[in-house]
């Protein structure tokens, strides 16, 4: 799976949080999560050649856990 999931389910926060982002020949791993108010998270994530963060919109869905959307990212050397 490449990238930042950004499909109308997810399995909640901690798939998110344990997921690791693949980039092109790097491998990042979320290394910070903020839950910045009641619909957006804000994670950094890390490699050993870039960085970068993630803002997301999460909404609790029906199954007890939270669907999440993509609403802006980026990475950047280091």
């Amino acid at each position: 799976e490449d990238g930042i999931r950004d499909q109308p389910r997810s399995r909640g926060l901690g798939d998110v949080y344990k997921r690791q982002i693949n980039i092109p020949d790097e491998i990042f791993l979320i290394n910070q999560i903020r839950v910045v108010n009641q619909y957006w998270v804000l994670l950094g994530f890390q490699s050993d050649l870039s960085w970068g963060q993630a803002i997301l919109e999460f909404k609790k869905n029906k199954k007890k856990g939270y669907d999440f959307k993509n609403l802006s990212s980026f990475v950047a050397p280091l």
